[in-house]
């Protein structure tokens, strides 16, 4: 199965009570009518645009686990459907000194979220509710400098529940020496 819509695409055949996968920055596509300069087109090239090899790698675990993943295929400078709609960084207008996005300098916020936020998470909530998985994966990258802070972690555990599943993946994960952390760069706790 393979659905296409502009803020949405949806790989992979759910499994029932298995296992779901999204990647809600998937994608450095800033569409019409938003047009990007080319100083738009370094940040839409870095880790500010998009989650670099998260694509790529959500479709081998959906090959490998033969399950589904949706996927946004929007940039995360468009709107970020990882941040609640009243999050201050929603839309940023500032990349940690490495530029500012001329598309975001007067944001049109409620476009934004219908055309893209809002059906990407609907087309997740139907795949929940249709599907009932076992368990969602949420597949992320991270750059190992961010804002001229290292970081010293190749893998990230974060999780808000099921402390003990992810555990045994953080085990199983720094077994094939990865230097991996719970709930960093981020905590999924903090929402």
């Amino acid at each position: 199965m393979k659905v296409c819509t502009d803020a949405v695409e949806i790989l992979g055949r759910p499994q029932p009570g298995g296992l779901l996968f999204s990647c809600e920055h998937g994608s450095a596509r800033v569409p019409a009518p938003w047009r990007p300069r080319p100083s738009d087109r370094k940040l839409l090239e870095m880790h500010w645009g998009y989650d670099i090899g998260a694509r790529a790698l959500t479709r081998r675990l959906v090959h490998h686990a033969g399950t589904a993943a949706v996927i946004a295929r929007f940039s995360r400078l468009l709107v970020d459907p990882n941040r609640d709609p009243a999050d201050p960084s929603l839309v940023l207008r500032d990349c940690g000194g490495e530029g500012r996005p001329t598309f975001n300098r007067i944001p049109d916020l409620q476009e934004r979220l219908e055309r893209f936020h809002q059906p990407y998470h609907a087309a997740l909530d139907a795949l929940i509710r249709q599907e009932k998985p076992r368990l969602l994966l949420s597949i992320h990258s991270f750059t190992p400098l961010y804002r001229g802070q290292k970081r010293h972690q190749e893998a990230g555990v974060l999780f808000d529940r099921y402390d003990a599943l992810a555990e045994r993946w953080w085990s199983a994960l720094c077994a094939e020496g990865l230097g991996c952390y719970l709930n960093e760069p981020w905590s999924g706790k903090d929402g």
